[in-house]
């Protein structure tokens, strides 16, 4: 009999033999279910459990509540095989996810190979960055974008910060054995859950110009320098900025080339130049607009006593 698969990156899915398993979207069981799962290591009390969803009715009307959410769930997950273990344990005082079913589950998946990797040393980094490359591959989303309670917002946040963590151990990695490629893939996995680290920023412009990609280092610097302007209305670090002569010189030997020796080169070649040239004087004029702005508000505050 096929396993039941219970997907929690994401909304909420199940799916047994290829079969998707209504649960019913923005519904209490499915949210009940939810919560289940994801604190599947303990059982928990009725009284507990019909507070915490239905505590806006009087606790008879919350037990008849929760008595049928359990109805409905245990008839969803109702196993095939008659012999197989239960999805759900509950009895007259408690109700919890049955952690030694069959079910098999995105996040404990997740967290397994995270645990996983963390365990091994330093002498096993080609195994400990494939477990982390699983692992990424398993969070194809945040946890349950749809849901707001208070107990999913606080999983959410602490299995992305797991998923970061695994992001930038991958990066490290990859950096380490000079895989561009690789290290710059993942660099822009980080920048989509946290745009504003320029540390991030940072790396990928030094990955990109030792790949010899100098066009794609200036749009990261570019990228950099816009999205710290518009969200927290600062220039980039002296560090970052120090970046920016060194990919406005690796654009240089090419276009002196073109200079140098007309009959050698394309009218193809010459355009793409143009097309670097004219990029790296957009972006040092707007390095220079910045650096006037700071000046001008530097001189706007009253003199220091």
């Amino acid at each position: 009999m096929g396993t039941l698969e219970i997907t929690l990156f994401g909304p909420l899915q199940l799916t047994r033999d290829g079969e998707s398993l209504p649960v019913g979207a923005g519904s209490r069981v499915r949210d009940l279910l939810s919560y289940l799962v994801l604190y599947r290591h303990t059982p928990h009390a009725r009284e507990h459990i019909a507070g915490l969803f239905w505590g806006d009715r009087d606790d008879h009307h919350a037990r008849h509540c929760l008595n049928t959410a359990l109805w409905r769930l245990q008839r969803l997950l109702q196993p095939r095989d008659s012999h197989a273990a239960p999805y759900l344990l509950a009895t007259t005082h408690s109700i919890g996810f049955n952690p030694a079913s069959d079910a098999h589950i995105d996040v404990a998946e997740f967290e397994a190979r995270i645990a996983l990797a963390d365990h091994l040393g330093a002498d096993a980094a080609d195994q400990q960055a494939a477990l982390y490359r699983h692992a990424i591959d398993v969070y194809r989303a945040d946890l349950l974008p749809d849901c707001y309670e208070d107990w999913c917002l606080a999983e959410r946040q602490r299995l992305q910060h797991l998923y970061l963590r695994a992001l930038g151990q991958l990066m490290t990695y990859y950096i380490t054995r000079e895989q561009c490629d690789d290290a710059i893939a993942i660099g822009l996995r980080l920048l989509e859950c946290d745009p504003l680290r320029e540390e991030i920023h940072r790396d990928l412009i030094t990955l990109y110009l030792t790949a010899g990609r100098p066009a794609d280092a200036l749009r990261q610097y570019r990228a950099c320098a816009s999205i710290l302007e518009r969200e927290l209305g600062i220039a980039p670090m002296p560090e970052t900025r120090a970046l920016l002569p060194r990919i406005l010189a690796d654009h240089a030997p090419p276009a002196q080339r073109i200079a140098g020796n007309n009959d050698a080169c394309t009218l193809d070649d010459a355009l793409r130049q143009l097309r670097i040239a004219s990029t790296a004087l957009e972006a040092a004029r707007a390095e220079l607009l910045r650096a006037t702005q700071l000046v001008l508000r530097a001189l706007e505050q009253p003199p220091r006593s």
